[in-house]
């Protein structure tokens, strides 16, 4: 019995942030704070099979069964911090 689970995320945005800092004297702060913001591309491959003497090779496994095996993709908006 296999099973395989391939996963991949690509994100296509920009970022934008501020950066600062305050001194007083020689003691001095500093901060920087980012957002990104655009879509992220996200793909699943699932395959599995089990593999019997009686029964030969059958499709799916203990996780991927034949109803979810396949390739899946979809586009959705992203923010990241």
């Amino acid at each position: 019995m296999q099973d395989s689970f391939l996963t991949r995320n690509e994100f296509y945005g920009g970022q934008f942030g501020l950066d600062g800092e305050w001194r007083l004297g020689r003691w001095f702060l500093g901060g920087t704070a980012k957002l990104a913001m655009g879509s992220m591309h996200q793909i699943v491959v699932i395959d599995g099979f089990t593999s019997s003497s009686a029964a030969g090779t059958q499709r799916g496994g203990l996780l991927a069964l034949p109803t979810n095996i396949g390739h899946y993709s979809r586009d959705t908006f992203a923010l990241v911090p």
